[in-house]
């Protein structure tokens, strides 16, 4: 694996970060590290976005663009155009969402995952919900895959109770993965952005749990029948007024197929089931020589679930990058492959002490292609959180110090 940072044209403060190398997966960030005209900037990096698709004979899967809502319109506006300029399909599904950045109104920037277009056979296939596009499939080396965006973000599902809203949302992605022969069994990862997350999160979690037992995740007693998906679950405003918007990654691979699909525990965190919230730390998706590593949004838990270092935003960010850190160590992946990173802070005002303990942190944080945005988090006292993609690859026949085979 490889990756090349380069700064955006024009004099516009922000930088292109492209991982790609012999996996056939590849993670694109757009960051924008200072006020800038929205439109302006979503220009340019796009158009640099689109060249790096072209480049290395990429096909978009997932993208999610961070900003304010009152930017939504332009950025997109102007992604569609600067897409298209490049060659590249700009009507496939993308999850707008309001990460505002730092300093308040605009675009923060925007996180693809991309295939080897020819290693998936052909470019995804778009999926469609009423017309609507909303999200893709394609195949990798026996596993199928799917991925979900903006689920239950329709502006007819704002009139519903918000935990019916959230409820509702999985059930529709379940219904979808259905249609592509997978279950929410298959699903690797999930992304839940929940409109003033601070007065319902409870809510969300017990309601969750509940859709999970009818899908056969969870016993009766809650516990879990099957590996849960890696998640975030943060602050989120969509373009509609839906309380809740579901983006989802799902891989199935199939049987002989040496693709495995497995749960991934932090060594520093209990399992979040254990305080009600259904998710795992991370999960990978990994097929020989290659892997991709999902990491859910990590914040300053202790061990015993209980939030740490309250009030203390530089402590809560080195807690939770040494939980980062443990679940980089678990899956044996690369912290030089870190591809991808979306940085929360609840208080602008903790964004520079927040910068500077994440630059001095020993996990090499400082290095990875991260958008920064503020947001809630999912408890009142927690300041900082961070979630994540990294992708691993090796060449046939290389071991690491131990001898076992190096998955990096």
């Amino acid at each position: 694996m490889r990756r090349r940072s380069s700064a955006l044209p024009d004099g516009i403060p922000g930088t292109i970060h492209v991982t790609v190398g012999a996996n056939p997966c590849a993670l694109l960030v757009a960051s924008i590290a200072q006020p800038c005209p929205a439109r302006r900037a979503a220009r340019a990096a796009y158009a640099c976005l689109g060249r790096e698709l072209v480049r290395h004979g990429l096909s978009i899967v997932q993208e999610r663009v961070l900003g304010s809502v009152d930017s939504a319109a332009g950025v997109l506006a102007e992604r569609a155009v600067a897409l298209r300029a490049a060659g590249v399909d700009s009507d496939g599904p993308c999850t707008f969402v309001e990460g505002r950045p730092l300093w308040g109104r605009g675009w923060a920037g925007a996180i693809l995952l991309a295939v080897r277009t020819a290693d998936a056979g052909g470019v995804p296939r778009v999926l469609h919900d009423g017309g609507v596009p909303c999200g893709r499939t394609w195949r990798l080396k026996g596993a199928r895959f799917v991925a979900l965006q903006g689920i239950g973000s329709r502006p007819d599902a704002a009139a519903a109770p918000q935990g019916v809203q959230a409820e509702r949302a999985i059930r529709t992605a379940a219904r979808l993965l259905r249609r592509q022969g997978l279950r929410f069994a298959d699903v690797l990862r999930t992304w839940f952005y929940l409109r003033r997350i601070l007065s319902w999160y409870g809510e969300f979690n017990a309601g969750r749990r509940g859709v999970f037992r009818r899908l056969g995740l969870l016993h009766a007693d809650g516990a879990a029948v099957c590996r849960l998906p890696a998640s975030t679950g943060i602050s989120g405003r969509t373009r509609g007024r839906a309380a809740c918007s579901l983006d989802l990654l799902a891989a199935a691979p199939a049987p002989r197929s040496g693709m495995r699909v497995e749960e991934r525990r932090s060594p520093v965190q209990p399992r979040p089931l254990g305080y009600g919230s259904a998710f795992s730390r991370a999960a990978t998706v990994s097929g020989g020589n290659w892997s991709l590593l999902e990491i859910s949004g990590t914040a300053a838990v202790d061990a015993s679930g209980r939030s740490a270092h309250p009030g203390d935003a530089p402590a809560q960010v080195g807690a939770a990058l040494d939980a980062v850190r443990g679940l980089l160590d678990d899956a044996r992946g690369g912290r030089e492959h870190f591809g991808a990173a979306t940085v929360f802070v609840k208080r602008p005002a903790d964004a520079a002490s927040c910068r500077a303990a994440l630059e001095s942190h020993g996990s090499g944080a400082r290095r990875w292609p991260a958008v920064w945005v503020q947001a809630d988090v999912c408890r009142p006292e927690l300041l900082f959180e961070v979630d994540g993609e990294a992708l691993s690859s090796s060449k046939a026949g290389s071991r690491d110090r131990r001898g076992r085979r190096d998955a990096r």
